[in-house]
């Protein structure tokens, strides 16, 4: 019944072979390990190089998609069994420490327009941004990005040794690009209440380009969740446990980047229906297109 099982219906092969579901269950518990080799062998192949080419990111839940993508259909258990017969795991999350560029009022604050509405219907329509810090024994690294709520995907982002203004205008620049190539208008642009995002000349570039700024409530980190899911997400990936490796700033500033990278074309997401950021930006435009 293993060997049948991917190619014929589990239902069928019980009838068959005149057997209870769990009867089948029992048994199955007792195989040995050598017996699940043999069954899933293609699987186990499969899993372990999405396992290795996340860099030992993904738990089972998204090497089951993964494989999904690839035509091969486990449900979450059979591939959590794999994955522990394997001695697989992905990476865990932990808390972080939160930079805070908060300064008191140092120019406009502007309302909670997005209220924690973080599943927008349709991608470029709402947009989240902050700053995190990576530090290693050489210094600090600073991150700006533009997460788009509704994909995921990091649309623009900076990467800076300093927070300054610069490094904002650096990123706008980017999300600018992003805007003329999208036809935005209208879009919502949260934040926390930041020194550089309260900076006047922010707050004109967003009206300049027909954008409108919310900002999270004071001390109220869940009002800009999606951004700090993803930047403890990243840190876990990426960074934590890692930071010796890194053999200087320059080498911590490519693995940003290609992270980012991986991020927004591989990284499967349960929210996304087992797609990667781009690719469900993709598929949602086109349905948008179709309608």
């Amino acid at each position: 019944m293993l060997e049948l099982r991917p190619k014929y219906p589990f239902k069928m092969l019980l009838e068959e072979a005149q057997m209870s579901r769990g009867s089948y269950l029992y048994q199955l518990r007792k195989a040995p390990s050598k017996c699940l080799d043999a069954v899933y062998s293609e699987q186990i192949a499969a899993i372990r190089k999405i396992h290795s080419d996340s860099k030992e990111r993904y738990g089972y839940r998204r090497v089951m998609y993964a494989l999904r993508n690839q035509g091969m259909h486990l449900n979450h258990k059979t591939v959590h069994k794999l994955m522990h017969h394997l001695q697989l795991q992905g990476a865990h999350p932990k808390s972080y420490k939160k930079y805070n560029s908060y300064k008191g009022t140092v120019g406009k604050i502007a309302p909670n327009i997005l209220n924690r509405e973080f599943n927008p219907p349709k991608p470029m329509t709402s947009f989240a941004t902050d700053i995190t810090e990576f530090a290693i024994a050489e210094g600090k690294l600073y991150l700006s990005p533009i997460i788009d709520m509704c994909t995921n995907e990091i649309v623009a982002y900076d990467v800076a040794r300093h927070t300054t203004f610069d490094q904002i205008n650096r990123m706008l620049k980017r999300f600018e690009d992003v805007l003329e190539e999208n036809d935005v208008t209208g879009a919502l642009v949260h934040s926390d209440q930041g020194w550089q995002y309260q900076h006047i000349n922010y707050c004109n570039w967003l009206k300049e380009h027909n954008l409108v700024q919310s900002m999270s409530r004071k001390a109220t980190t869940h009002d800009n969740i999606m951004i700090e899911i993803f930047f403890g997400r990243m840190k876990v990936e990426m960074f934590y446990g890692k930071e010796k490796t890194f053999k200087d700033l320059k080498d911590l500033e490519k693995a940003i980047k290609d992270y980012i990278k991986w991020y927004n074309t591989d990284r499967v997401c349960k929210k996304l229906k087992g797609l990667s950021p781009i690719n469900f930006r993709k598929q949602a435009l086109n349905s948008v297109s179709m309608t």
